[in-house]
């Protein structure tokens, strides 16, 4: 009750009286009372705010042998690595060429500066708390320092080991689909089969496609490399086959069955360059899809876009 200090003063009243309730002790006691309700009434209303105040997420501190691990184990990271990544997309790396303390990161979502740590801190404690607890994992682990391979002198390589043959020139990555569509059409011209002619003048129609796309995307030109060394060289090597067994066999029962499966082969091979047409941008269409994340992810964080926002856009 706040007003409890009344009966113990009318208690004290009743025994000595109340013509000499301020005589003696009571009144000292009257006094004591007072100050003591008053220190316990502000104890209790700072205890009160402390714990409305600790019912909010805050951040976390480190203690003195946390940060020293910590700070040991980003300081031999960094050495050797650009940054340390930490969740999904989320990564770590010194604002600073060299690391200093934890001041010094910036947080980065998908290679895209978000802040620095302690910015980050401010607004996402409990994302916060969570990194402050990886990085506390991350330092426990046993770590190796990575250290450069130390570089061999050629003079050295020359004097031990015989120098490898070299190979011969290839010729221009563009001329392989030249080539080929030349051979193609060559063959094509004396083929009267016309299902085998029209699946053919596809196959020469895709190869110029392949042709552009290894000419917009040279970075992923080693997929090509199979349909150029295996499979067009076979495909070759059929029609060349056919041709020779069509100019004495073509009335044989055998040979309408060889042309049904080269009609067949002539698809497969088609379509084999379609898939690998698809497959020569995919790398770029992945980094379309990272960029419109990223905006995504900025636009929220700076509180630009509301919730619910996409709710009526058809998916």
């Amino acid at each position: 009750m706040r007003n409890s200090w009344i009966f113990p003063v009318l208690f004290f009243m009743m025994i000595f009286g109340f013509d000499g309730m301020f005589s003696g002790l009571l009144f000292p006691l009257i006094i004591f009372f007072i100050i003591y309700k008053s220190v316990t009434k502000n104890n209790n209303e700072r205890q009160t705010v402390r714990r409305r105040s600790s019912s909010g997420q805050s951040r976390t501190r480190l203690s003195g042998r946390q940060s020293d691990l910590v700070n040991e184990a980003l300081g031999r990271y960094f050495r050797t690595h650009e940054k340390l990544p930490l969740l999904e997309e989320i990564s770590l790396r010194p604002e600073k060429a060299e690391y200093t303390g934890l001041r010094n990161l910036i947080l980065l979502k998908e290679d895209d500066c978000i802040g620095t740590l302690d910015e980050f801190g401010e607004r996402y404690p409990r994302l916060y708390n969570e990194v402050l607890r990886l990085l506390v994992e991350f330092a426990k682990q046993p770590q190796t320092e990575e250290t450069p391979k130390p570089k061999v002198k050629p003079e050295t390589v020359q004097a031990e080991e015989p120098v490898p043959a070299q190979p011969e020139p290839q010729q221009p990555e563009l001329d392989r689909a030249e080539a080929c569509i030349e051979k193609i059409n060559a063959l094509n011209t004396e083929i009267a089969n016309e299902s085998i002619t029209n699946g053919l003048y596809q196959t020469c129609a895709l190869l110029k496609h392949l042709a552009i796309a290894e000419e917009k995307f040279p970075e992923n030109k080693d997929k090509l490399d199979k349909l150029y060394q295996y499979y067009l060289p076979i495909l070759l090597d059929i029609l060349e086959n056919y041709k020779n067994i069509g100019q004495s066999a073509a009335n044989h029962e055998d040979f309408h069955e060889a042309e049904d499966r080269l009609n067949k082969t002539i698809i497969l091979i088609n379509e084999a360059m379609k898939t690998i047409s698809a497959t020569m941008a995919e790398d770029d269409l992945m980094s379309l899809s990272a960029d419109m994340t990223t905006l995504e992810a900025l636009l929220k964080k700076d509180g630009l876009v509301q919730e619910g926002t996409l709710s009526g856009v058809r998916k």
